[in-house]
């Protein structure tokens, strides 16, 4: 209302990609709905590597996550393509 920037507090970026991944291999999960998830978390990844370098995708920055969910996104989000826009 008065023209500066609203303090907003919001989960790390890299939690919703990593969460997204794991959730994309989960066996009870639709199909159109696990590949709904893969590509949302690659989506943000690709995201975070371009505009958030700060927040980097390294195991131990991100040792509440199992390692090998870690590594996945990590890798997805350099063969990962852009949204239409970026």
């Amino acid at each position: 209302m008065d023209g500066f920037p609203a303090k907003m507090v919001v989960p790390d970026p890299r939690s919703f990609a990593l969460h997204k991944l794991w959730v994309s291999d989960q066996d009870d999960r639709e199909a159109i709905q696990k590949r709904r998830d893969r590509e949302q978390a690659k989506a943000v990844a690709k995201l975070i590597v371009k505009c958030l370098p700060q927040y980097p995708f390294e195991a131990k920055t991100l040792r509440m996550f199992p390692k090998d969910v870690v590594e996945e996104v990590e890798a997805l989000s350099r063969t990962a393509k852009m949204p239409p826009g970026f």
